[in-house]
């Protein structure tokens, strides 16, 4: 064995710079310095000395042939089996050197060889004791607090030989659990795996797996920009189903074997609560359960409306993903053998400017810079060239992001009518119910199509599951009240009305202690919430904040809890809330009561004006 180290150390591509007892070796990090010729330990005459080794005085170390990534490497080394050489048995030509320069490389060598060998047997029996799952998190602990650059080439080659020695689990393993792979997919698949109807934080769970209907996702996009109203452009697309398209499942975003280069940016853009958020969710869950796109080391997914809180704050990319993902804390990003995939969701929720052309360059992944010098770089390329991007966005904002930074567009379409009848179908547990509202929905042309949007056939399952459970519970008393008894609701503005006395209901009921069957309007609440969703929509803002809330008389704790209109989303960290947003379940429904809004102030201001004019015509 000393044999073969001693020729590979000598090999023709080694140098020794003068000053220096390194000896340096050709990185393999990439295709332009890797030889041709891969080590050959068999046997073989050993070559002259002569003829390759330069020296350079004061260096003793031989550095490392770099395996970090599967392009560099060739041919695994040859090791055979051969008695150890004795050092007598060993011959150099060494120019003028003598016996004494001899007699040191012999022991330079051999020292050399212990050592590197010791190192490697301390390391795998580390490595050993985390995949025996002996005191796992101390050995990792410890690995993370340790790792250099020798001790990440000690796992290299670990890796390499347990992948070639086709022990790909344990190869998966181990790496997955000193690099963090592990603990994040434990904790995104803990976030990801439920879905909450209603109120965050108090909302009903959901799993995501039992009721999630797949969606009809195109390839490219309608050139045409439509400034229609987002819900009027449904019918539209609903029809364009019938066209020849290129349709596309959303576990293969980054597939694209008709084309040459590689998809590293895919901008998916579609109408409000067409399902682009629960798509992001259900693609990082199948990663995460391990079920789908494992070639990827790490997923990253950043909220845009979550990214609002760091306006102000300058920060580096590592720091940002550790702030989100504390598992992966002193992750090397630029690590050759990751692939890593940021998803950015809800451009059209994102307050910041992306500002592709005016930013400074930025490719350090530890420099701190503002968030948009940030995103935009990574977006373009010049951070971090390897990583994949997926963004999400409303149609109106998806042209925030400059085509020639996109490698494929695509657009989720919803649901077609199929897939409508098989949301009820999964949604619904009682099957004869599911029926039944599948069946009053195709009676109403507005509302079939309106139920293309995932949302709308969470709100009409949502109202209908309510008048039908209010019907059968009449039934069983045997009598009928017209004041508790509502009408199936027929057109958008009864379901939409039903909805929202639902919402109101059920807060009264769970946290005022409410239980009656009479109901009430609480005017100055809708007349409160309904101005803020008007002005918002003036301003064009579908997020907002605390202060906007009490700019218009609405008790912060009261937007979450009491009407269910309203999704509270914050982020907290080691005991710090960064800050809270609010927004309404859905656009629709901000507009909805928008109108309501205006209606009830038109209504007020007649009884305002009736009242002045009896005021005045008594005066007179």
């Amino acid at each position: 064995m000393a044999e073969e180290r001693v020729k590979d150390s000598l090999s023709e591509k080694h140098r020794v710079r003068p000053g220096s007892c390194v000896f340096s070796s050709v990185s393999l990090k990439n295709d332009h310095s890797k030889d041709d010729r891969q080590p050959d330990l068999s046997e073989k005459t050993p070559p002259s000395a002569k003829s390759v080794v330069r020296v350079r005085s004061g260096s003793c170390v031989s550095s490392f042939v770099s395996l970090k990534s599967d392009h560099s490497i060739g041919r695994p080394p040859e090791f055979r089996e051969k008695p150890p050489l004795s050092a007598k048995s060993v011959e150099y030509e060494l120019p003028d050197s003598g016996d004494k320069t001899h007699k040191s490389l012999l022991w330079i060598f051999q020292n050399l060889e212990s050592k590197i060998v010791t190192f490697v047997k301390d390391e795998l029996e580390r490595f050993k004791k985390i995949l025996l799952e002996e005191n796992r998190e101390d050995f990792v602990k410890d690995f993370k607090e340790t790792r250099c650059s020798i001790t990440e080439a000690a796992l290299d080659l670990t890796l390499f030989f347990l992948r070639e020695m086709k022990q790909d689990e344990s190869a998966d393993t181990l790496e997955g659990e000193l690099f963090g792979i592990n603990p994040l997919k434990c904790s995104l698949k803990k976030k990801y795996q439920s879905v909450l109807e209603g109120i965050a934080q108090q909302g009903d769970s959901t799993l995501l797996n039992n009721i999630y209907t797949d969606l009809y996702i195109t390839q490219g996009a309608s050139e045409q920009v439509n400034t229609e109203h987002e819900i009027r452009q449904i019918e539209v697309a609903s029809r364009r189903h019938q066209s020849l398209e290129i349709q596309i499942e959303c576990k293969h975003l980054f597939e694209a074997p008709e084309q040459d280069k590689q998809i590293r940016t895919v901008l998916t853009k579609g109408v409000a609560g067409i399902g682009k958020s629960v798509s992001v969710q259900k693609f990082v869950l199948d990663w995460a359960e391990g079920k789908e796109n494992q070639d990827i080391s790490f997923i990253f997914p950043l909220p845009f409306r979550e990214l609002n809180l760091m306006e102000m704050k300058k920060q580096s990319l590592r720091d940002l993903i550790t702030q989100f993902f504390p598992e992966t804390k002193g992750l090397n990003l630029t690590r050759t053998r990751f692939k890593v995939l940021f998803i950015f969701d809800g451009l059209d929720e994102f307050r910041l400017p992306l500002n592709f052309d005016g930013n400074e360059t930025c490719r350090d992944v530890l420099t701190a810079v503002s968030l948009n010098v940030l995103l935009t770089n990574l977006i373009k390329g010049n951070l971090l060239a390897s990583a994949l991007i997926w963004i999400t966005s409303r149609p109106a904002a998806a042209s925030k992001i400059p085509a020639d930074c996109v490698d494929r567009l695509t657009e989720i379409r919803g649901f077609n009518d199929a897939q409508k009848e098989e949301y009820f179908r999964k949604r619904l547990t009682d099957q004869n119910q599911a029926r039944e509202i599948i069946d009053h929905i195709k009676q109403s042309k507005s509302l079939f199509i309106m139920c293309h949007i995932p949302v709308f056939c969470w709100i009409s399952a949502t109202v209908l599951q309510n008048v039908l459970k209010e019907k059968i519970n009449i039934e069983l008393e045997h009598k009928t009240n017209p004041k508790t008894l509502q009408e199936t609701p027929k057109t958008l503005t009864q379901m939409y009305t039903h909805f929202l006395h639902f919402q109101i209901q059920q807060s009264r009921r769970k946290y005022d202690g409410e239980n009656t069957p009479e109901f009430s309007w609480d005017q100055n609440f809708i007349l409160s919430l309904g101005k803020l969703a008007f002005e918002q929509l003036e301003r064009n803002n579908v997020i907002f904040y605390e202060s906007d809330l009490k700019d218009c008389g609405i008790d912060v704790y009261k937007a979450s809890v009491y009407s269910g209109m309203c999704t509270q989303i914050f982020k907290e960290e080691t005991g710090i809330i960064l800050g809270s947003m609010y927004c309404f379940l859905h656009l629709s429904i901000q507009e909805f009561i928008a109108a309501l809004y205006e209606h009830l102030l038109l209504d007020i201001n007649k009884k305002h004006l009736s009242i002045f004019r009896q005021k005045s015509k008594n005066n007179h």
